[in-house]
């Protein structure tokens, strides 16, 4: 059961699963070694300590440009939108087939974007119907980026 916990923290690293299952598995640790003799025990705890001392040592630095894996900047939210929805969305659009913004949406326009960044959530991260068919190929990773940055509070 702890190597499936580990690799799950591992793998999700997501910090309300550790915080919801630790105290459980701690409980079921004191559990399991209330049954046991004192030297047994003690030799546990060691094991125990060295584990704790290797998944601390596990955290590390990140190589994601120094943004720890937390939200993604507005500025690269807005290098997206501009790689991916400009071609539609711009005072000029680049796309065959529109000679003015689609919806009357351009980003390139002052506070545009900014006043729709919840439309542009649920269009791009939730429903993924935008850009439309997909047209210029907006990646999942790009999708996750905008919806880290919208879910810690979209700040522009």
């Amino acid at each position: 059961m702890l190597p499936t916990y580990l690799v799950h923290a591992f793998a999700d690293y997501d910090w309300d699963f550790i915080a919801v299952t630790a105290p459980f598995f701690f409980v079921a640790g004191l559990l399991v070694a209330a049954g046991r003799g004192p030297i047994v025990v003690a030799q546990r705890r060691l094991w125990a300590l060295a584990a704790v001392a290797v998944v601390a040592g596990c955290g590390g630095g990140s190589d994601d440009g120094g943004n720890g894996g937390g939200a993604a900047t507005f500025a690269e939210v807005q290098q997206i939108v501009e790689q991916r929805c400009y071609a539609c969305h711009s005072s000029k659009p680049t796309e065959p087939g529109y000679s003015v913004p689609a919806s009357n949406i351009a980003f390139d326009r002052e506070g545009v974007f900014e006043s729709l960044k919840a439309t542009v959530y649920e269009r791009v991260v939730e429903r993924k119907d935008m850009p439309l068919g997909n047209a210029t190929g907006m990646t999942q990773a790009e999708r996750d980026k905008i919806a880290s940055w919208y879910e810690a509070g979209a700040k522009t």
